[in-house]
């Protein structure tokens, strides 16, 4: 049985840097500085965008640009008073130039993504072996869990007579994925506290890892396509809590594994923030499972145009509701043209004359029963959905009615996240539970959406 140290597994390395951290630094161009050659003394901490920001002093006696035309490095390695520490994803420099004065040059960087506790004398390359992110409050929606609680009451009564709850290691779960990479999920457990005050951590862990050595993005591609995905179930962005790396070293047994942080996958969002973890749309067994979110990160590569209208708010925020609606429409557009090639359901249009119901006609009648009886009238929904939609592109003097854009947005959103759900579980179950089972989210847009449009 695993016990996971409390203080390696939480992010108290991470925070420390995230607060500032003095060291020493070894830029890398293609392939990591020698610990050997001379460092480069700095300063490092995460800045108020929720990118890392490397300041170095310049003590270079040239007056020539030390950046000139090169490329941006691909690693930098510190030694640093919290650990040995690697900066990758690193997207932008800038410096300083002070000649005399009390002024310091300095030359500046900034990343994503950062590993600590690592021995900078083994690394490789700028690549790694496996990224892994952990959740607190998605248990429920992975249906995995290392830990059981039983309740006992008292005979007759309601009062509570005891408490118990079982901690274990559960069996790690794994599929392969394109590219030799893998996907893995697991559930871990710590405990930590004194005798009359303990506390469980119990959170997942979703990971993806390759034998060979690959880049970080490679990687982290699949976690934040499932990132999406959860944001998508809870109907708002659900960071990441904690991760872990493996990077490229020479010895390949690690006494532990170093802690990772991305802000991609870990730092709050623009969008909307998660509200409530209770009740999601779907959950990971309605669209099959591990296979499932295997099936949607291979979704996700094939046709992220179709799938973006759905996720994006919950990172960038949401947008207008015009902009909403044509990006939603657009998206329908793409997946029913997508499909028209090889499909018979695509090439149906609406029979009926004078109606210009476009593919959002196509889409509601694939998607079937589910949304026709939660909408109402398949055939009125989509007549005035896509052809305010066409009012919107064509029309310069359309006098915008924002609520009825906004409901109109939400529903096809609704509509194609169900159909793209539906792909990967390869049944309708997720359109089922958008529509029929989640009606504590759905019930308000469904009724105001009625109305305007009097079905």
């Amino acid at each position: 049985m695993e016990l996971l140290d409390p203080e390696a597994f939480m992010p108290e390395k991470i925070g420390a840097v995230h607060e500032g951290t003095i060291g020493w630094f070894w830029p890398g161009q293609v392939k990591p500085r020698s610990w050997k050659k001379e460092p480069e003394r700095g300063y490092l901490k995460l800045a108020d965008d929720n990118r890392l920001q490397l300041v170095l002093l310049d003590e270079s006696d040239s007056f020539k640009d030390r950046h000139g035309s090169s490329a941006l490095p691909r690693i930098i390695t510190g030694a640093t008073e919290s650990g040995g520490v690697l900066l990758l994803d690193i997207v932008g420099r800038g410096s300083t130039r002070s000649f005399g004065g009390a002024s310091a040059s300095v030359l500046r960087y900034r990343a994503r993504s950062l590993i600590v506790g690592v021995d900078i004398k083994e690394i490789r390359s700028a690549n790694v072996h496996s990224i892994a992110t952990h959740y607190f409050g998605i248990s429920s929606w992975l249906g995995l869990s290392a830990v059981v609680e039983n309740w006992q009451n008292h005979n007759g009564s309601n009062r509570l007579k005891s408490f118990t709850i079982t901690a274990d290691v559960q069996p790690e779960q794994s599929v392969m994925i394109s590219g030799g990479r893998e996907l893995v999920i697991s559930a871990h457990w710590e405990v930590g506290g004194p005798e009359d005050r303990r506390t469980v951590l119990s959170p997942v862990s979703i990971a993806c890892q390759s034998k060979s050595p690959k880049h970080l993005a490679y990687l982290r591609y699949p976690l934040l396509r499932i990132q999406d995905l959860i944001s998508l179930a809870y109907d708002g962005f659900v960071a990441a809590d904690d991760g872990r790396a493996v990077p490229h070293i020479d010895n390949e047994l690690l006494l532990s594994t170093p802690s990772y942080w991305d802000s991609l996958l870990m730092a709050t969002s623009n969008g909307d923030a998660v509200k409530d973890r209770d009740l999601p749309y779907f959950h990971c067994a309605d669209i099959g499972g591990l296979a499932g979110l295997a099936r949607w990160t291979s979704l996700c590569y094939r046709h992220l145009r179709a799938v973006r209208p759905i996720v994006e708010r919950y990172r960038q925020g949401k947008a207008s509701p015009p902009l909403r609606l044509m990006e939603v429409a657009a998206g329908i557009e793409y997946w029913v043209a997508a499909h028209r090639p090889s499909t018979q359901w695509a090439r149906r249009m609406c029979p009926r004359r004078g109606h210009r119901c476009g593919y959002a006609w196509t889409l509601a009648t694939h998607v079937g029963s589910p949304f026709a009886e939660w909408i109402g009238d398949v055939d009125t929904w989509a007549q005035e959905f896509w052809s305010t939609y066409n009012k919107l592109k064509h029309e310069p003097g359309y006098d915008v009615d924002e609520r009825k854009c906004s409901l109109l947005a939400e529903s096809a959103l609704l509509l194609l996240a169900a159909a793209l759900l539906n792909r990967v579980a390869t049944n309708k179950t997720p359109s089922k539970r958008i529509f029929q089972g989640s009606a504590h989210r759905t019930w308000q847009l469904r009724e105001a959406l009625q109305k305007v449009l009097g079905t």
